[in-house]
């Protein structure tokens, strides 16, 4: 790369990595030789880029709010849209994607055709992390408003908020279990929540670290972070 990287990350399998860069290209590695496997050129800034679940596909997010998705061993380019995207996630399935906008709306989209399924309503401000649960019955969303939301996938219903970041929240994600979440804000906080079966949710855990900006907080396997 050029320019400074964006995101990293490795293939379920852990035999490729996966960066988005400001040189306008995403690009695959071998993990174990460092070798570049193949360049994407992108119009714009590449901010966020994943695989699907299988590695056969990437999904990348970019400066121009749209999203591509890419055959990940030749590079060619099977769908865009999501116009005005600031995050986007893959499900564990591979058949969906959500994207975060700008508006405060999320939206889920049929990852092969790019129709959208449904839109989740409510963030007040844009939005800048989202995710889906393991098994797809669930989307994290964090946002500009200071808040983290919870929405049934299948009906774009708010069913939790988390409240209490000072700033805001530029990263969530679930848990593998999907019984705790963990958001991290500009508010120089990590925090860990439980969310029960009735989503009634509270504070676990609270983690500061003095970082201007919040990098993507996940869960690992089944690892408990614990406030020091």
């Amino acid at each position: 790369h050029t320019d400074g990287i964006n995101s990293a990350e490795f293939s379920r399998d852990g035999a490729r990595i996966l960066t988005g860069s400001s040189d306008l290209t995403a690009r695959i590695w071998n993990a174990q030789t460092g070798k570049e496997l193949i360049s994407l050129d992108g119009p714009s800034r590449i901010f966020a880029a994943s695989f699907n679940a299988d590695g056969s596909r990437i999904l990348t997010q970019s400066e121009d709010r749209q999203v591509r998705i890419r055959d990940s061993q030749d590079g060619a380019e099977i769908l865009v849209f999501g116009d005005g995207a600031y995050s986007a996630s893959y499900s564990t399935d591979n058949a969906r994607v959500v994207t975060g906008r700008r508006d405060g709306t999320a939206r889920i989209w049929n990852a092969q055709t790019g129709e959208e399924i449904v839109r989740l309503e409510g963030h007040t401000d844009r939005i800048y992390t989202v995710s889906f649960s393991r098994d797809g019955s669930r989307v994290v969303t964090g946002s500009g408003d200071n808040t983290a939301r919870i929405w049934d996938a299948q009906t774009g219903a708010e069913v939790a908020r988390l409240e209490g970041h000072e700033n805001p929240i530029f990263c969530a994600a679930f848990s593998r279990d999907g019984s705790r979440v963990v958001t991290g804000s500009s508010d120089d906080t990590a925090r860990i929540w439980i969310v029960t079966d009735d989503y009634t949710t509270y504070l676990q855990s609270r983690i500061r670290a003095r970082t201007p900006l919040c990098l993507p907080a996940d869960f690992r396997q089944d690892t408990l972070l614990e406030e020091p």
